[in-house]
């Protein structure tokens, strides 16, 4: 994460790999989206982009304004999964040196022209290797096999292990001043009894413990899981937890069945 912002030259190398080997985002963007945004403004409106994807056909929070397209979120999460890091690899960036924000939240960073020209070049090499290569060397039919369903696989994964994270009932429109207890009280950890889900997520299941301590490696969080239970217990703070990934999972399309209905004051 922080390679992403450091100005060392002695991340040169670390640089390229990230602009260059990141499918499913460009390090520009996920620099602005995850790291600036969302891990420090988490769930917070009109600060965390996270929470404003799509925003013209998903609400994930109650402080965005209802419009007729977001009756029908409960369903068209699915196909929106399904191409979402397609637009965050090359349709958010775009926006973002449009715009000058990222999902009208995180502002654009004074940048190097080394850091523009890395972005750009990644995302042309990531767009020829994925979506241009493949019709080189197959077949038509073969090839749009080959230049949808492997990144679309990538997209439901990611988008799996990544929303049910923050967008539910229990974490959306919570907010406290002190830092720490609003990580955990926007955060919601579920399956830590389950190691294939812990490898699927990459250690994201322990939410909460990722988003207390960022930079600690995820293979740390399950040790100093009963640490973080205790210390809220201690201080009242609500930790949000569910037995399995298909009950986290549930609990993102109720929050999203739940906000898709017109409030009754608009």
């Amino acid at each position: 994460m922080t390679a992403l912002i450091s100005p060392s030259p002695k991340t040169g190398l670390s640089m390229l790999l990230l602009y260059t080997g990141w499918y499913f985002s460009s390090a520009l963007e996920w620099m602005h989206q995850h790291v600036i945004g969302h891990h420090i403004y988490t769930n917070v409106p009109r600060k965390d982009p996270d929470l404003y994807h799509n925003a013209s056909m998903e609400r994930h929070t109650n402080t965005l304004k209802w419009r007729p397209l977001h009756r029908h979120q409960a369903l068209t999460w699915i196909p929106i999964w399904a191409i979402g890091t397609f637009a965050m690899s090359y349709l958010k960036p775009l926006q973002l040196f449009l715009t000058g924000k990222y999902n009208r939240s995180v502002a654009i960073m004074e940048l190097d022209t080394t850091r523009i020209v890395l972005h750009f070049t990644g995302r042309v090499f990531v767009f020829f290797m994925c979506h241009v290569w493949p019709f080189l060397f197959f077949s038509f039919g073969k090839a749009v096999l080959f230049a949808t369903i492997p990144v679309a696989v990538v997209s439901i994964s990611f988008m799996l292990a990544s929303q049910v994270n923050h967008l539910s009932h229990e974490n959306v429109d919570r907010y406290s001043p002190d830092f720490y207890k609003h990580q955990v009280i926007t955060a919601h950890s579920f399956a830590h009894n389950n190691y294939l889900t812990f490898l699927f997520t990459g250690g994201l299941n322990y939410q909460a413990e990722h988003h207390l301590f960022p930079c600690v490696n995820h293979c740390h969080h399950k040790n100093i899981h009963d640490i973080v239970v205790s210390v809220c217990k201690k201080h009242n703070v609500d930790y949000h937890y569910s037995p399995s990934l298909w009950a986290a999972f549930k609990k993102y399309v109720s929050h999203m069945a739940e906000l898709a209905v017109k409030p009754k004051e608009q």
